[in-house]
């Protein structure tokens, strides 16, 4: 299947994609987008930089967006969903796009059919606004966690016993992996990794420091989500931010609202000098 999706990326141009992406919002994905990052889930471990690489490949897709797709509709393909997209290619084409709704994949042509569902929505769109007030503050959209059984890193016994330890004590030493492990117990602890890396993804914080962060918070998951919400802690940097980095003079404003410490550890985190 893996070769099949490559096959299909390969033939694909962008001219076919620029006739295609003119009939969505800027909001929808063409399918050729979401081939593109199934292509780097089905490949590898997905991070930060594989979004930021799939960006310029994407027409006017910053990394969080896709890295949003990634997480709530790519993710959650099944084998049923992928043998379905597979079938719609071989007779359409790419010229479709995937709607996540309620739960369950769609496939839609681009015809009369998305021009339909798209007036439906700007409608909807409209009907609310009219009911609200003008001046709304925005929300960041927080991620539907949902931690599947399969793993992701390869952790040392210390992280994992850090990671799932109900109570645990923080001794620096290594703690022995049981391999007569429960495998109830061992699904347990996949199903917690995977969501913890979902954190990681989404709050831009590399892997290894939301084990600190977990650690800090006594070793549960809840008080580290809850953590995160309550001090407003993404940390999350704007691709503008990060160019502020190299310059001198615009690095001061980020000591002050960031702190120099976090300033610091994202250019490390850069490899800026």
């Amino acid at each position: 299947m893996l070769q099949l999706i490559q096959q299909y990326i390969q033939q694909h141009n962008q001219a076919k994609e620029k006739k295609i992406v003119q009939h969505l919002d800027q909001s929808q994905f063409s399918l050729y987008e979401d081939l593109l990052i199934l292509e780097k889930m089905l490949n590898e471990k997905l991070t930060y930089q594989h979004f930021e690489q799939l960006s310029e490949k994407c027409h006017k897709k910053t990394p969080d967006e896709l890295k949003l797709r990634y997480i709530n509709c790519i993710k959650k393909l099944t084998e049923d969903d992928l043998k379905s997209i597979i079938e719609f290619i071989k007779n359409n084409g790419l010229e479709g796009t995937l709607i996540y709704e309620k739960n369950e994949i769609q496939i839609c042509k681009i015809n009369e059919e998305i021009k339909k569902k798209k007036e439906a929505i700007q409608n909807k769109k409209e009907m609310i606004q009219l009911g609200e007030p003008l001046l709304k503050k925005k929300r960041r959209i927080q991620p539907e966690v949902q931690p599947q059984p399969q793993n992701y890193y390869q952790l040392t016994d210390l992280q994992k016993y850090i990671l799932y330890c109900s109570a645990p004590a923080y001794q620096e030493q290594r703690f022995p992996t049981n391999p007569n492990y429960q495998q109830s117990q061992r699904l347990k602890q996949e199903q917690f990794q995977n969501a913890l890396h979902d954190l990681s993804l989404w709050y831009d914080i590399p892997f290894e420091k939301m084990i600190s962060l977990l650690k800090a918070c006594s070793g549960s998951f809840t008080n580290l989500r809850q953590f995160l919400e309550n001090q407003n802690y993404f940390i999350y940097w704007k691709p503008e931010e990060d160019q502020k980095l190299k310059s001198k003079e615009d690095i001061q404003s980020l000591y002050l609202t960031k702190g120099v410490a976090e300033v610091e550890r994202r250019k490390k985190w850069l490899q800026y000098e």
